[in-house]
């Protein structure tokens, strides 16, 4: 996964970074979540974990479909 997918996912659920970094588990200070930040900046590598709980939370959302075709779309 890219960035640029991270982006269109968390979009997608609805979530700001420090929302995505709370629904992760990572810990969050009031105004930022640096490894989401650095996530998106492409300073750290997406690993394959992040992927998959990106994807439960698609689908407890309903929109794994959508996350499909976000991954089709950047794929």
């Amino acid at each position: 996964m890219t960035s640029k997918e991270l982006l269109a996912v968390r979009d997608l659920l609805s979530l700001t970074n420090q929302n995505l970094g709370k629904e992760l588990g990572y810990a969050c200070t009031k105004h930022q979540c640096k490894q989401i930040d650095n996530l998106v900046n492409g300073d750290s590598k997406i690993k394959p974990v992040v992927v998959l709980a990106l994807e439960c939370l698609a689908r407890r959302k309903g929109k794994y479909k959508e996350f499909l075709a976000i991954q089709k779309k950047f794929g």
